[in-house]
Protein backbone atom coordinates (compact mmCIF):
# COMPACT_ATOMS: atom_id res chain seq x y z
CA UNK A 1 0.00 0.00 0.00
CA UNK A 2 2.89 2.26 0.55
CA UNK A 3 6.64 2.98 1.14
CA UNK A 4 8.60 5.02 3.23
CA UNK A 5 10.50 8.21 2.08
CA UNK A 6 12.99 9.62 4.27
CA UNK A 7 13.91 13.38 4.08
CA UNK A 8 16.14 14.74 6.59
CA UNK A 9 14.71 13.62 10.05
CA UNK A 10 11.29 13.47 8.58
CA UNK A 11 9.83 10.17 6.95
CA UNK A 12 6.87 9.89 4.64
CA UNK A 13 4.18 7.35 3.49
CA UNK A 14 4.39 7.28 -0.06
CA UNK A 15 1.01 6.39 -1.27
CA UNK A 16 0.72 4.53 -4.85
CA UNK A 17 -0.57 7.90 -6.43
CA UNK A 18 2.23 9.53 -5.40
CA UNK A 19 1.21 11.88 -2.06
CA UNK A 20 3.50 11.68 0.34
CA UNK A 21 1.89 12.03 3.90
CA UNK A 22 3.86 12.49 7.35
CA UNK A 23 4.27 8.90 9.24
CA UNK A 24 3.33 11.42 12.15
CA UNK A 25 0.15 12.78 10.91
CA UNK A 26 -1.76 9.71 11.78
CA UNK A 27 -4.99 10.80 11.05
CA UNK A 28 -4.17 12.20 7.27
CA UNK A 29 -2.83 8.46 6.34
CA UNK A 30 -6.09 7.10 8.28
CA UNK A 31 -8.10 9.12 6.00
CA UNK A 32 -6.65 7.89 2.97
CA UNK A 33 -6.49 3.84 3.98
CA UNK A 34 -10.38 4.36 5.13
CA UNK A 35 -10.80 5.65 1.20
CA UNK A 36 -9.57 3.00 -0.31
CA UNK A 37 -10.33 0.12 1.93
CA UNK A 38 -13.38 -0.98 3.68
CA UNK A 39 -13.23 -4.63 5.06
CA UNK A 40 -12.31 -4.08 8.59
CA UNK A 41 -9.55 -7.49 9.15
CA UNK A 42 -7.73 -5.38 5.58
CA UNK A 43 -8.09 -1.66 7.59
CA UNK A 44 -6.71 -3.54 10.82
CA UNK A 45 -3.74 -4.87 8.46
CA UNK A 46 -2.35 -2.18 6.79
CA UNK A 47 -2.50 -0.15 10.21
CA UNK A 48 -0.16 -2.77 11.38
CA UNK A 49 2.43 -2.70 8.85
CA UNK A 50 2.15 1.11 9.25
CA UNK A 51 3.56 0.57 13.18
CA UNK A 52 6.06 -1.58 12.11
CA UNK A 53 6.94 1.25 10.12
CA UNK A 54 7.14 3.97 11.80
CA UNK A 55 8.15 2.14 14.76
CA UNK A 56 11.73 1.09 12.64
CA UNK A 57 11.43 4.48 12.03
CA UNK A 58 11.66 5.46 15.14
CA UNK A 59 8.52 7.47 15.05
CA UNK A 60 7.34 5.28 18.38
CA UNK A 61 4.30 7.65 19.35
CA UNK A 62 3.04 7.33 15.81
CA UNK A 63 3.68 3.59 16.09
CA UNK A 64 1.87 3.47 19.07
CA UNK A 65 -1.19 5.54 17.70
CA UNK A 66 -1.22 2.97 14.56
CA UNK A 67 -1.23 -0.09 17.04
CA UNK A 68 -4.06 1.32 18.87
CA UNK A 69 -6.15 2.66 16.05
CA UNK A 70 -5.93 -1.33 14.47
CA UNK A 71 -7.02 -2.45 17.51
CA UNK A 72 -10.21 -0.90 17.10
CA UNK A 73 -10.63 -2.79 13.64
CA UNK A 74 -9.25 -5.89 15.17
CA UNK A 75 -11.98 -8.79 16.25
CA UNK A 76 -9.17 -11.61 17.45
CA UNK A 77 -8.14 -10.82 20.78
CA UNK A 78 -5.67 -13.55 20.27
CA UNK A 79 -4.30 -12.40 17.21
CA UNK A 80 -3.71 -9.16 17.94
CA UNK A 81 -1.83 -10.08 21.15
CA UNK A 82 0.57 -12.04 18.99
CA UNK A 83 0.99 -8.90 16.80
CA UNK A 84 2.05 -7.05 19.60
CA UNK A 85 4.47 -9.31 20.60
CA UNK A 86 5.71 -9.18 16.79
CA UNK A 87 6.16 -5.51 17.34
CA UNK A 88 7.57 -5.81 20.45
CA UNK A 89 10.30 -8.61 19.56
CA UNK A 90 11.30 -6.77 16.17
CA UNK A 91 12.35 -3.50 18.38
CA UNK A 92 14.21 -5.79 21.13
CA UNK A 93 16.06 -6.79 17.90
CA UNK A 94 17.19 -3.44 17.08
CA UNK A 95 18.11 -2.81 20.45
CA UNK A 96 15.05 -0.48 20.84
CA UNK A 97 13.75 -1.14 24.09
CA UNK A 98 11.61 1.69 24.30
CA UNK A 99 9.56 0.95 21.56
CA UNK A 100 9.56 -2.64 22.50
CA UNK A 101 8.26 -1.89 26.06
CA UNK A 102 5.46 0.61 24.54
CA UNK A 103 4.39 -2.68 21.82
CA UNK A 104 4.11 -5.62 24.25
CA UNK A 105 2.02 -2.75 27.02
CA UNK A 106 -0.09 -2.44 24.26
CA UNK A 107 -1.13 -5.93 24.40
CA UNK A 108 -2.28 -5.11 28.14
CA UNK A 109 -5.09 -3.64 27.14
CA UNK A 110 -6.66 -7.09 25.85
CA UNK A 111 -8.08 -9.81 27.93
CA UNK A 112 -4.94 -12.28 28.86
CA UNK A 113 -4.75 -15.87 28.34
CA UNK A 114 -2.94 -18.30 30.00
CA UNK A 115 -0.71 -19.27 26.58
CA UNK A 116 2.87 -18.94 25.55
CA UNK A 117 2.01 -15.62 23.58
CA UNK A 118 1.07 -14.08 26.86
CA UNK A 119 3.86 -15.24 28.58
CA UNK A 120 6.19 -13.84 26.23
CA UNK A 121 4.60 -10.34 26.58
CA UNK A 122 4.98 -10.30 30.54
CA UNK A 123 8.41 -11.25 30.24
CA UNK A 124 9.38 -9.50 27.62
CA UNK A 125 8.21 -6.55 29.10
CA UNK A 126 9.56 -7.29 32.33
CA UNK A 127 12.86 -7.95 30.18
CA UNK A 128 12.38 -4.32 28.14
CA UNK A 129 12.14 -2.20 31.04
CA UNK A 130 14.88 -3.25 32.54
CA UNK A 131 17.03 -2.67 29.65
CA UNK A 132 15.55 1.08 29.82
CA UNK A 133 16.49 0.86 33.58
CA UNK A 134 12.72 0.85 34.68
CA UNK A 135 13.11 -1.56 37.25
CA UNK A 136 10.12 -1.11 39.14
CA UNK A 137 8.10 -1.19 37.06
CA UNK A 138 9.79 -4.41 35.34
CA UNK A 139 8.73 -6.43 38.35
CA UNK A 140 5.31 -7.34 38.38
CA UNK A 141 5.68 -7.84 34.45
CA UNK A 142 8.32 -10.72 35.56
CA UNK A 143 6.06 -12.29 38.71
CA UNK A 144 3.25 -12.12 36.09
CA UNK A 145 5.27 -14.23 33.77
CA UNK A 146 6.95 -16.47 36.30
CA UNK A 147 3.56 -17.27 38.50
CA UNK A 148 2.06 -17.91 34.36
CA UNK A 149 4.32 -20.73 34.13
CA UNK A 150 6.61 -21.68 37.08
CA UNK A 151 8.86 -24.04 34.87
CA UNK A 152 10.28 -21.94 32.41
CA UNK A 153 13.91 -20.23 33.86
CA UNK A 154 13.57 -16.49 31.61
CA UNK A 155 10.86 -14.32 33.59
CA UNK A 156 12.65 -15.64 37.38
CA UNK A 157 15.78 -14.36 36.14
CA UNK A 158 14.97 -11.54 34.89
CA UNK A 159 13.16 -10.84 38.13
CA UNK A 160 16.29 -11.14 39.73
CA UNK A 161 17.74 -8.14 37.62
CA UNK A 162 14.29 -6.37 38.43
CA UNK A 163 15.29 -6.60 42.39
CA UNK A 164 18.84 -5.84 41.98
CA UNK A 165 17.99 -2.89 40.05
CA UNK A 166 16.05 -2.28 43.49
CA UNK A 167 18.92 -2.87 45.62
CA UNK A 168 16.93 -5.83 46.99
CA UNK A 169 20.39 -8.13 46.32
CA UNK A 170 19.09 -11.15 48.39
CA UNK A 171 16.36 -11.56 46.43
CA UNK A 172 18.37 -11.51 43.76
CA UNK A 173 20.38 -13.57 44.35
CA UNK A 174 17.60 -16.18 45.03
CA UNK A 175 16.12 -15.32 41.99
CA UNK A 176 18.90 -15.88 40.19
CA UNK A 177 20.13 -19.20 41.47
CA UNK A 178 16.22 -20.14 41.04
CA UNK A 179 16.86 -19.92 37.63
CA UNK A 180 20.13 -22.06 36.60
CA UNK A 181 18.27 -24.53 39.26
CA UNK A 182 15.35 -24.40 37.16
CA UNK A 183 17.30 -24.42 33.41
CA UNK A 184 21.37 -25.93 34.51
CA UNK A 185 22.01 -24.32 31.25
CA UNK A 186 20.88 -21.06 32.02
CA UNK A 187 24.70 -19.54 31.77
CA UNK A 188 23.13 -15.76 32.09
CA UNK A 189 21.73 -16.35 35.20
CA UNK A 190 24.72 -18.43 36.79
CA UNK A 191 26.98 -15.26 36.09
CA UNK A 192 24.44 -12.94 37.12
CA UNK A 193 24.63 -14.78 39.99
CA UNK A 194 28.66 -15.13 40.97
CA UNK A 195 29.05 -11.61 39.72
CA UNK A 196 26.52 -10.63 43.02
CA UNK A 197 28.35 -12.94 45.23
CA UNK A 198 31.47 -11.50 44.61
CA UNK A 199 30.82 -7.78 44.68
CA UNK A 200 28.48 -8.57 47.73
CA UNK A 201 30.25 -11.13 49.80
CA UNK A 202 27.63 -10.20 52.58
CA UNK A 203 24.93 -12.25 50.63
CA UNK A 204 26.99 -15.58 51.40
CA UNK A 205 25.78 -14.83 55.42
CA UNK A 206 22.26 -12.81 54.41
CA UNK A 207 21.65 -16.00 52.23
CA UNK A 208 22.55 -19.28 54.21
CA UNK A 209 23.36 -21.67 52.11
CA UNK A 210 23.72 -19.65 48.37
CA UNK A 211 27.80 -20.05 48.20
CA UNK A 212 27.67 -23.48 48.11
CA UNK A 213 24.69 -24.20 45.95
CA UNK A 214 26.21 -21.83 43.72
CA UNK A 215 28.98 -23.90 43.37
CA UNK A 216 27.00 -26.73 42.64
CA UNK A 217 25.54 -25.00 40.30
CA UNK A 218 28.76 -23.91 38.51
CA UNK A 219 30.00 -28.01 38.57
CA UNK A 220 26.87 -28.58 37.26
CA UNK A 221 27.59 -25.81 34.02
CA UNK A 222 31.19 -27.82 33.61
CA UNK A 223 30.44 -30.93 33.95
CA UNK A 224 27.72 -30.14 30.90
CA UNK A 225 30.63 -28.27 28.92
CA UNK A 226 32.55 -31.43 28.96
CA UNK A 227 29.64 -33.28 27.76
CA UNK A 228 29.07 -31.06 25.01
Amino acid sequence: MNRIRKQGHSAFFVFPDGESISIEDTERVLMRILEVRTDEMDIAGALWGLAQDCLVQSCNDAGIHYMRTAMQFSRDGAETAKRCLFLGLLMEQRENYEAAAAAYAEALHLSPRHDDTWYAIYNNLGHSLIRCGRHREAEPYCRAAFEMDPRRHNAVRNLGLACQGQGRLGEAARAFLQAVQLCPGDLRAYVHLEDLLYSHEELAAEVPGIAAQALECRERLMARAERA
